[in-house]
């Protein structure tokens, strides 16, 4: 009977950790978007790089909250990962319904000519962000210790995918190096598609070299 007790103990209070746990993340980003998308109200021309900034300052959130299993049984074989994956990638589909489509309209902000198109091809964006962070996981033992080993990384790939800093004035090797980072060819396309309105065949050869930059 005490084992019972301590067993529902432990899953009621499990649960309101979790729970807990994701409300300063979930406060963050509701007020990241919230200033995001007033900016872009008073401010349409900088829609495009505001819109940027915000998602990949949610998605750092994001990665706090969800960061990856703690020690044990979870993620050790090929099947729990991929499964974890495939979890985190279906959050992320919910995070991107909730900006791209929810609050453009609440806010009356432009949205995407063709969301279904978007989704598609953030589908390996997030496969290369999520297996990034079950790899951090699974070698670290705190999900504090992950975030910490994943801003460091973050940060070059902001900077290198072209979000903040043009091309053209990096050196070539920083250039080279920016094309195996998942980062690189996922705002180029969200760019294309947001910005241009671009076609599944404009950024067929981007959404390739995400696919094949997700197993790394």
């Amino acid at each position: 009977m005490e084992q019972a007790i301590i067993k529902a103990a432990c899953a009621i209070g499990a649960g309101l950790c979790m729970g807990i746990g994701a409300i300063g993340p979930a406060m963050g980003e509701g007020n990241a978007v919230g200033k995001a998308l007033e900016g872009m109200a008073r401010q349409p021309e900088a829609a495009s790089t505001l819109r940027t900034n915000m998602i990949i300052g949610c998605a750092m959130m994001s990665g706090k909250a969800w960061s990856s299993p703690t020690p044990g049984e979870h993620g050790r074989d090929a099947c729990a990962t991929t499964g974890r994956i495939l979890l985190c990638c279906c959050l992320f589909f919910l995070h991107a319904f909730y900006y791209f489509w929810l609050l453009p309209i609440f806010y009356d902000v432009p949205r995407p000519h063709s969301f279904g198109l978007l989704l598609l091809f953030l589908f390996p964006l997030f496969w290369a962000a999520a297996s990034l962070g079950c790899f951090f996981g699974r070698l670290l033992k705190t999900p504090e210790m992950v975030f910490v080993a994943i801003l460091p990384c973050a940060l070059p790939m902001l900077f290198l995918s072209g979000a903040v800093w043009p091309p053209e004035a990096m050196p070539a090797p920083a250039r080279f190096a920016a094309q195996f980072m998942p980062t690189t060819p996922g705002i180029v396309g969200y760019r294309l598609i947001m910005g241009r309105g671009a076609g599944f065949a404009e950024i067929m050869p981007l959404w390739l070299q995400l696919w094949g930059l997700a197993p790394v």
